[in-house]
């Protein structure tokens, strides 16, 4: 594959998860589980971003930052919108996780 193929992709890639809400543009990291502006993705789709379009770059941080609390801190999640149907993610497997190794500590040693 060649650079300009690489590229082409990554574009397409941003076009698909680029949404528009409010007036507030931003990247989602999956349609399919999670359709919301998240603070770590966004920083780090603004960094791709700033390669092909300083413009939109330049939006996701804005979008991140305009819902900024009085006290300084950005919400790890921004809900822009409600989106129906979401799937229900599997807890199963941390949950057996948890019971294979609840009986021992972060220490290694059983009740602590």
């Amino acid at each position: 594959m060649t650079d300009g193929q690489i590229l082409g992709k990554i574009k397409d890639l941003y076009r698909r998860n680029h949404r528009l809400v409010e007036g507030h543009s931003y990247t989602i990291p999956s349609a399919d589980t999670y359709p919301y502006q998240w603070f770590w993705d966004s920083c780090f789709a603004a960094i791709t971003l700033s390669y092909f379009d300083l413009r939109r770059a330049k939006a996701e941080l804005r979008s991140l930052v305009s819902r900024q609390f009085e006290n300084g801190m950005i919400p790890h999640i921004i809900y822009w919108q409600h989106v129906d149907n979401l799937p229900q993610l599997d807890m199963r497997w941390g949950k057996r996780r948890y019971q294979q190794h609840h009986a021992t500590s972060v220490f290694g040693r059983s009740g602590q």
